[in-house]
């Protein structure tokens, strides 16, 4: 795509184990336009938070291998920035994370005030780009938590005051999350990435969770890449959404061809499997592959049941079925002819 905010091509990130090179993303491509909200689905394992590490820099130094690819965001390769550059400028600036679990996420010893107001003295859309500084002046912390307030009303948080004398454990886990979200655009950042956010909280939680969360997005032009293993979820937020499995980028599509004419015979047996009244419920045969040693070819095939020799052999060029609808498969004729009942309302 053209003026893409984040583009990936080619990633392949090994992990040193004791059986041997675990080789989670398999030259992985993935893009994404300013303001956009990308669904990254999949079964676990499939890669999903391997790539939001990568591009956040967060992969541990100590057993991650980046053996190939680019991860070029806003015209930077994020590979060739240095560790001081990349904790200065970019995270918890220009992308900020919303994690998974906002509990563990929180010091239970310190206010949440006190952590909100700490990310603020460092990462504050007025401090000094590239630059610490040892004095946090007294008119920048009153800037600074009238900027906080102001959001805590606009990720709709009752008493902003009183929540910011409490510790973490005295609000509930949507009321946690909200703060997360807060958090997250408080820097203003380009891009947010966003963990399996909905998790652990309830299904009318949950539901409420991924509105505003969109909605702010949305409000704030901000981009939004929405990783989760819920195809619900992902059909209430996602402007498009791309399927990983085994490592390795399958279909990317805009939601409504997603959930109406999936054409891998991966996605098709994941919208298979999502609960209808109309019939049983349908797993996927067999077993996600080791990453280790994994199959050759495209990594779906040993569950596939249109697969061919040739999937064995080659990885499956990117073709485009359709204007913005993103494929590897060499059957692509026969998948592209079969639809689902299973679109999620």
């Amino acid at each position: 795509m053209d003026n893409a905010l984040l583009s990936v091509k080619g990633l392949e990130v090994g992990f040193d184990t004791e059986q041997g090179l675990a080789k989670v993303l398999d030259k992985v491509n993935f893009e994404m336009m300013p303001g956009e909200i990308v669904g990254l689905v999949g079964e676990s394992g499939c890669g999903k938070t391997t790539l939001a590490r990568a591009i956040l820099g967060v992969l541990p130094k100590n057993s991650a291998r980046i053996s190939s690819g680019t991860i070029d965001f806003d015209n930077n390769n994020l590979l060739k920035l240095s560790s001081k550059d990349l904790a200065d400028n970019i995270r918890g600036k220009l992308i900020t994370f919303i994690p998974q679990d906002p509990l563990t996420s929180f010091n239970p010893v310190f206010t949440i005030g006190s952590q909100m107001m700490d990310l603020m003295k460092w990462k504050s859309p007025d401090s000094v780009k590239g630059k610490y500084f040892t004095r946090y002046k007294k008119s920048r912390q009153v800037t600074d938590r009238k900027r906080i307030i102001d959001l805590l009303h606009t990720v709709q948080l009752p008493d902003p005051e009183g929540i910011l004398r409490k510790y973490p454990h005295e609000v509930s886990g949507g009321q946690r999350q909200r703060l997360m979200i807060a958090m997250a655009l408080l820097p203003e950042p380009r891009m947010i990435i966003a963990d399996e956010p909905t998790t652990a909280l309830d299904v009318t939680i949950q539901a409420q969770i991924l509105k505003l969360l969109r909605g702010v997005a949305v409000e704030r032009g901000v981009s939004v890449l929405f990783t989760t293993h819920d195809l619900g979820a992902a059909y209430e937020i996602c402007d498009r959404i791309t399927v990983m499995y085994a490592g390795q980028e399958v279909e990317t599509a805009v939601s409504k061809d997603f959930f109406s004419q999936p054409r891998h015979p991966y996605t098709q047996k994941l919208l298979q499997s999502l609960p209808n009244n109309s019939q049983d419920l349908k797993g996927i045969p067999g077993q996600i592959p080791a990453l280790i040693n994994p199959p050759s070819g495209c990594r779906f095939h040993p569950r596939c049941d249109v697969a061919t020799s040739e999937c064995a052999k080659l990885r499956p060029e990117v073709t485009w079925p359709k204007k913005g609808h993103m494929l590897r498969c060499f059957n692509s004729n026969s998948a592209s002819t079969k639809e689902t009942n299973n679109v999620i309302r």
